[in-house]
């Protein structure tokens, strides 16, 4: 009997109490990280420390050492400054580029410090201004940027793939695209835009810490910055749709849960260890797709820029002799002074992801309007026969009763000779689908688009279809045909 008491002990503290325990104790230590993450309390400047640091750096003799005299009290070493950190130390302090701030949790007799770094001295205990590590910018980025891709990518096509086929957008994603948006721009354009220029020098008297690192951080906050402004750009262009939305994270919550419960109704030990594996896992993931990019950025090009822009506020500086012999034959000035293709080249190909594919739902808008020339317009009469038609042959649309779909053709202006014609479709005035076409176009089965153009489809639920040909001699069922010729996003998804 003791032997079969001891066996079930056993299986419930490893196979159910030891997991539970390691789960609780990972929840609650996230919680009071989030909250003292966004709620910080306790720091207090203490720039005094900064100021004594930086004569230091600035008079002793070049080629020694000088160690950080602020160090966590949960770091393992305490980094010494060659000249370049001595140089770079000295070029943020005194321009006001880097404040300090300390938090003892610890007792009189035990002191626990903690500090934080921030980009200007005027703004020490800002948490928008705070320095953020590489491990801290790129698992935000990640957490806040990268759920939301496909999503993103829906609402610019303007539908979305589910179990197996196209469907219409469901209504949730303006609401969480704008909620991604605003917590990546809070997060990081202040950042992005306080280190424009100082980040390579306020990042120097830093000590690393246990993860290390700082440099890339910057192309991080920029990259963050701006994929929230495309999702807020993608939202002020959704739909916000509240009950679609909270219909969407109760589906989803539920389905978490009844994983989960099945998990510990069915305990496996495998099972249950798997799943912080799993959650480490996917951080990680998705911290790859932002340091990886950042880092070789960073290293390859834009750390010799940011080098340079240090050597210029240096050289604008009162410079001693000691200074100018620290600087000579130092990593800073071999950083500053080299010349080479690939920093150029990185730094375009940087600007070329900025704009090209981070930027891409602003620029793309941006672009598309200046290309287009027509928006969207009612026909001059509606062909009753062929709205009937429409209506006794075509499904009825999956819209919501408060949207009204709208496909056109019109003509544009010529294009070298040629005779040009956009065909749109919106819903509620958004428009989303766009096609230039010339001749054939889109259409299949050998259709020249602009026969078609004046043609206007318009549905609702309330109304149903109403219809426009170009002209009396179009047959209704050659509309029909027109409308599923297009590529799916215009018309069939909505109707099949």
């Amino acid at each position: 009997m003791s032997e079969v008491r001891s066996f079930i002990i056993g299986a419930w503290t490893y196979c159910v109490y030891m997991p539970l325990c390691l789960l609780w104790s990972v929840a609650a230590g996230s919680f009071r990280a989030f909250f003292d993450f966004f709620c910080p309390t306790g720091y207090k400047p203490c720039n005094e420390m900064v100021d004594a640091f930086v004569e230091t750096c600035a008079n002793r003799p070049a080629g020694q050492s000088v160690r950080l005299p602020w160090v966590d009290s949960s770091a393992t070493h305490s980094l010494a400054m060659n000249n370049t950190g001595r140089l770079l130390s000295y070029v943020a302090i005194k321009s006001g580029w880097f404040g300090l701030a300390v938090k003892n949790s610890g007792t009189k007799s035990k002191p626990k410090l903690n500090y934080r770094y921030y980009y200007r001295r005027s703004l020490t205990g800002n948490w928008l201004a705070e320095i953020w590590s590489v491990p801290k910018s790129g698992f935000i980025a990640a957490v806040l940027a990268i759920p939301f891709v496909d999503m993103a990518r829906d609402v610019m096509k303007g539908v979305t793939y589910v179990k197996g086929e196209f469907v219409p957008l469901l209504g949730h994603e303006g609401l969480l695209l704008l909620l991604a948006g605003l917590l990546l721009v809070v997060c990081f354009l202040p950042r992005a835009m306080l280190g424009r220029g100082t980040h390579f020098a306020a990042t120097a008297p830093i000590n690393g810490g246990a993860f290390g690192g700082y440099g890339c951080a910057q192309v991080i906050n920029w990259g963050a910055a701006i994929g929230g402004l495309s999702y807020l750009w993608l939202a002020l262009g959704a739909e916000w749709n509240v009950g679609a939305l909270m219909s969407f994270i109760t589906t989803n919550l539920s389905a978490l849960g009844s994983a989960f419960m099945e998990t510990i109704a069915n305990p496996e030990l495998q099972d249950l260890f798997m799943i912080p594996v799993i959650v480490l896992v996917g951080i990680l993931f998705g911290m790859a797709w932002t340091v990886i990019p950042a880092a070789a950025f960073w290293y390859v090009s834009l750390r010799f820029i940011a080098a340079r822009n240090a050597k210029a506020q240096l050289e604008a500086m009162p410079v001693n002799s000691t200074q100018a012999a620290m600087y000579g034959g130092s990593d800073f000035q071999v950083a500053a002074e080299l010349r080479a293709p690939q920093i150029f080249l990185g730094y375009l190909a940087y600007i070329g992801i900025l704009l090209g594919i981070i930027l891409y739902p602003i620029s793309a808008s941006i672009a598309g309007q200046a290309w287009s020339k027509h928006a969207e317009v009612d026909p001059a009469r509606w062909n009753a026969l062929a709205s009937e038609y429409f209506n006794q042959n075509v499904p009825a649309m999956k819209i919501r009763p408060d949207q009204e779909y709208h496909l056109q053709v019109v003509e544009g202006e010529r294009k070298s000779g040629k005779r040009i014609c956009e065909v749109r479709a919106f819903i509620n005035g958004r428009e989303i689908g766009f096609r230039e076409t010339r001749g054939n176009g889109p259409f299949y089965d050998g259709f020249n688009a602009c026969d078609y153009r004046g043609v206007h489809i318009l549905y609702s639920k309330e109304n149903g279809y109403k219809v426009s040909t170009n002209s009396m001699f179009m047959e209704e069922g050659e509309v029909l045909v027109m409308a599923k010729s297009l590529p799916k996003k215009f018309f069939s998804i909505y109707v099949n």
